[in-house]
Parts: C-alpha cells; sequence; structure tokens
C-alpha cells in the first residue's frame, strides 16, 4: 500500500521472489502508468518494473485476499489510511511496515499505530527499513535479477 519510491521498490523485490503484487497508489494518473508502462516515473524513472506488478487507486481490488498487507505511506498518514481501510483488511493479513518516525500527537511509532487501528498483535507484523537505498536496490534489481541488502533488524 503505497506506490512512493519504496513501496514500488519492495513491490519489485516481492515479485522478483516469485510473489504477484497489486500495488496501491492513490493517484489514478500514476497507477495508469505503472500498468501500462511497467515503470513508476515519478518515483523511479527509468526502471522497468516486473509484468507480476499491477497497479491500483481502488484499495478494495488491492486488498482482497490478500495475506500480506505493505504498508509504504507517509507515516502521518497512516492512521487515516489504516482506519479508512479497517473494513478492507482481510482477517489474519500479516502486515509489514516498510516506515519509520513517529506519530504526531500520540508518539506512537508506526508498529503501534498498526496494532492499534488493526488489532494485530506483534506476532503479524514486521518492519523492514532501509529506504535510502530504494532507487539503489531498484536498479540493482533490474539488470541483474537479485538483490542483496543488508538490514539492521527485523522487529516482530
Amino acid at each position: 500500500m503505497g506506490a512512493g519510491m519504496w513501496g514500488t521498490t519492495f513491490a519489485q523485490v516481492l515479485c522478483d521472489a516469485g510473489t504477484p503484487v497489486r500495488l496501491w497508489g492513490r493517484r489514478p494518473d500514476l497507477v495508469a502508468t505503472i500498468n501500462a508502462r511497467h515503470e513508476n516515473p515519478d518515483y523511479l524513472p527509468g526502471i522497468t518494473l516486473p509484468a507480476e506488478l499491477t497497479a491500483s487507486a481502488d484499495a478494495d481490488r488491492v486488498l482482497d485476499q490478500a495475506d500480506l498487507v505493505v504498508l509504504a505511506v507517509p507515516a502521518q498518514t497512516l492512521r487515516h489510511h489504516l482506519t479508512a481501510w479497517r473494513d478492507l483488511l482481510p482477517a489474519g493479513a500479516a502486515f509489514v511496515s516498510l516506515m519509520k518516525g513517529i506519530e504526531f500527537g500520540t508518539h506512537e511509532r508506526m508498529s503501534q499505530v498498526i496494532a492499534d487501528v488493526t488489532g494485530a498483535g506483534p506476532v503479524v507484523y514486521g518492519l523492514f527499513h532501509h529506504e535510502a537505498e530504494a532507487r539503489s536496490a531498484a536498479r540493482a534489481l533490474e539488470p541483474r535479477g537479485e538483490l542483496w541488502i543488508s538490514v539492521p533488524t527485523w522487529y516482530f
């Protein structure tokens, strides 16, 4: 959920690992371009995206029967988005957060916001972030079809 640089890059990583991905983006024009050109020109210009990656601005369609929900929206919009999507989130889905930061006002970490809104316990969500490497990771994927990422910590 999130068609920015990091969300698109992580979607590409999942596709390259054999997982078809439905990517949600808030802008219909951008998701149409991603589907037509297999490229996200606003965030990853020149990077060819896999055919198994499709995009939609319709959260219901993207979340339908998902067993993994990867969250890559701006941190300060997370609670708003999750609240809007609450009835669309599949029961039993696992959540992965690509976000970092503290929510203004509540001072909650993104993992706490996910738990507050969805009721997901610590067993069904994880954090993965290294967004500074998103552009180089996406470029590394394209020519070789592989990616090596060093992630300091997984939190469960």
